[in-house]
């Protein structure tokens, strides 16, 4: 399910076309596919959250009740020019793999290159995958800008965390959809 702010403007929308690309190819079974993920400061530690309704937030990658949570991290430091902004975004997934597939088997490898070969594709929705380093595997580098206290235990069996790095590029038009 794709879950998406009603007015998005900006890198929003450039987001929004990649939520509704994973969210159209993915095979995975009950996968919440959330826009930007925030690096909110809650007494002294890092936590992503994702805006959910007028000034509240969400953990997102707390939610065991779903086999698969994907959000889009936003680096701080952005470029412009010629009317296009460009970012640095990361794209989370974390997901229980027996669920996503409905198998007993723990397939990590099947989920990444079932993503790899959707976003391989997105340079027509404004994303290019990094040239190198482009893929993090493990809670240490997927979580780097985060507190992990509360996700630790996505870490091992039967949870997959892993993200991919890329630059999204979109206009600075103010247009809103």
């Amino acid at each position: 399910m794709i879950i998406a702010r009603n007015n998005r403007v900006g890198i929003d929308k450039a987001i929004f076309r990649l939520q509704t690309l994973l969210g159209d190819n993915l095979t995975w079974n009950d996968t919440n596919v959330y826009g930007r993920i925030y690096r909110n400061n809650i007494e002294g530690k890092f936590y992503p959250e994702t805006w959910v309704d007028g000034n509240e937030y969400s953990q997102v990658f707390v939610n065991d009740n779903h086999a698969g949570l994907i959000g889009f991290y936003v680096k701080d430091v952005r470029t412009i020019g010629n009317g296009i902004m460009e970012a640095d975004v990361e794209i989370i997934f974390t997901v229980d793999v027996t669920k996503i597939y409905n198998s007993q088997l723990r397939e990590d490898e099947k989920a990444l290159l079932e993503v790899g070969q959707i976003l391989v594709n997105a340079s027509s929705k404004g994303f290019t995958i990094d040239d190198s380093n482009n893929v993090k595997i493990n809670n240490e580098k997927v979580f780097a800008d985060f507190d992990r206290e509360l996700i630790a235990y996505r870490d091992m069996q039967p949870f997959f965390n892993f993200s991919i790095c890329g630059k999204l590029e979109y206009s600075t038009n103010l247009c809103l959809t």
